[in-house]
């Protein structure tokens, strides 16, 4: 096998290929990936069973051939290349070593030669359209902050996706039970989903898109999502579990909440949890009019106060006690300078969205004192 190509794509390839391999699989071919190079490009194809990351890249091929590689070493030879432009591959007589030639250096990478790379499962899709790539950004970057880290509770380790062939828009939502945050974007599709992104399936599928523009290409089938970018393609178990419905825990948009500048509350909430106890960060929110005082307790270290000026619809004080955390990370992903907070009593949660705008929305628990 030998072959020329550019070395800023196979460096974005191999990157992408290196967030999916692990580092100690049971099975050592798990942690190399597999460059074939045929005609006028290279595949390159990385994978953990449950995840696929699969690139082609233009190349000037000599001799078609196959190699399977350590992710690692490649990942490490290709960012020590420096600037130089075009990098040449080649196999030595014994298929033993791929020679990796960049500029003046030289690497001699071992080739795993009595291994068979995992060959990639039939996709039978049951659904496949297109979706803009800012859309699928939004419905991940909205809400993957909520998801559970819990792996006793695996439905909720994930990014539960899901429409109906009559609605209109595709909607997400993610809960570790303490909060919850939804989200939906238009959708145009006559398609039936319910799928559950799992953790690691949303942090590939982010750097995918933070480097793609334009549409992408979505299949669904019984098991499995796929994620088509072009010359970049992402397949991927969805996880095997039932969403509870989300639904019950948003609290009706009453009559009684407050408006609050988005920033001022953002740094109040930051300042006054400064005493906070560092591994929960409870802070209580008592409101008096359309004034929020934001106080904190820490007996060690002592107390914090704080407060910011609000606009109040109602007729009742209120007085409620939060993780900081929560309150910070749904502030932090509302869009505008505004945030509506609907209230109804102390022990009931309280529903964070921009004023009249209820596309996304985000849930958040109280703490009891």
């Amino acid at each position: 096998m030998r072959f020329a190509l550019p070395r800023s794509p196979l460096l974005t390839a191999v990157t992408s290929a290196h967030g999916i391999v692990e580092r100690r699989p049971a099975v050592p071919v798990l942690s190399h990936l597999l460059l074939e190079a045929k005609q006028d490009e290279i595949t390159l194809r990385a994978t953990d069973l449950d995840h696929t990351f699969t690139a082609r890249i233009p190349a000037s091929v000599e001799t078609p051939g196959t190699a399977i590689v350590l992710v690692q070493t490649l990942y490490d030879a290709l960012r020590k290349t420096g600037e130089v432009d075009t990098l040449g591959f080649f196999v030595n007589e014994e298929g033993s070593r791929l020679t990796l030639k960049a500029g003046r250096s030289r690497f001699n990478l071992t080739i795993l030669q009595e291994a068979t790379f995992p060959e990639e499962g039939a996709f039978s899709a049951a659904t496949s359209f297109k979706l803009a790539t800012l859309a699928l950004k939004q419905l991940i970057d909205k809400t993957r902050f909520s998801v559970s880290t819990e792996e006793t509770r695996y439905a909720l380790n994930g990014i539960y996706m899901h429409t109906t062939a009559e609605d209109t828009v595709l909607r997400a939502a993610a809960t570790d039970s303490h909060r919850l945050a939804v989200t939906a974007v238009p959708f145009k599709e006559s398609a039936s989903l319910s799928m559950i992104l799992s953790r690691k399936t949303v942090t590939e599928a982010t750097k995918l898109l933070d480097k793609s523009e334009g549409e992408v290409s979505v299949s669904v089938s019984a098991a499995q999502i796929r994620l088509d970018f072009g010359n970049e393609i992402l397949t991927a178990r969805l996880v095997d579990g039932e969403f509870p419905n989300y639904t019950r825990v948003i609290p009706e948009r009453s009559t009684t909440f407050f408006d609050v500048d988005r920033k001022k509350f953002i740094e109040s909430v930051d300042r006054a949890s400064i005493i906070a106890d560092d591994t929960v960060r409870i802070v209580k929110l008592k409101l008096q009019e359309d004034l929020l005082r934001i106080f904190s307790v820490q007996h060690e270290l002592g107390t914090a106060e704080d407060e910011v000026d609000v606009l109040f619809k109602g007729s009742t004080s209120w007085e409620a006690s939060f993780n900081a955390r929560y309150l910070l990370e749904a502030a932090e992903h509302i869009d505008g300078d505004k945030i509506r907070v609907y209230i109804t009593d102390a022990l009931a949660p309280v529903l964070m969205e921009r004023p009249e705008d209820s596309a996304t929305s985000f849930v958040v628990m109280p703490m009891r004192m």
